[in-house]
């Protein structure tokens, strides 16, 4: 299930199809984010921010370029500053925020190249 507030729905994946499913589905909560679940979210954020400098673990990050939800700039920074030796930072250009749910030739690419990313490392 994926849920998100109306006003992002349109900016989570270009399938329409998919945009559709979500506006649909009446398991899906639409309204603003929840107090708790923001401040967990931040609360993770902080805690990743003060690990930057000590984190050693091989990273690959994939982001969106067209993200409304997220700054790709932002995701790019942060990863670049981790003190990983191993840390790969790749954008999508025409993606939105749900690189799971894209149009299937930018689905392929994202699961291929995580496939590929992880079998180098095992």
């Amino acid at each position: 299930m994926n849920c998100w507030p109306l006003k992002f729905q349109g900016h989570v994946t270009r399938d329409r199809e998919a945009v559709e499913r979500i506006k649909k589905d009446e398991l899906c909560y639409t309204s603003g984010g929840k107090a708790k679940n923001c401040k967990a979210i931040l609360a993770a954020m902080d805690a990743a921010d003060k690990a930057r400098p000590t984190w050693k673990a091989a990273v690959f990050v994939q982001q969106a370029g067209e993200d409304k939800l997220v700054m790709p700039a932002g995701t790019k920074q942060f990863t670049e500053s981790l003190a990983s030796g191993d840390k790969l930072y790749k954008e999508y250009p025409d993606a939105y925020h749900n690189l799971i749910m894209e149009l299937p030739e930018t689905k392929r690419e994202v699961t291929e190249d995580m496939k590929k990313w992880i079998l180098e490392r095992v």
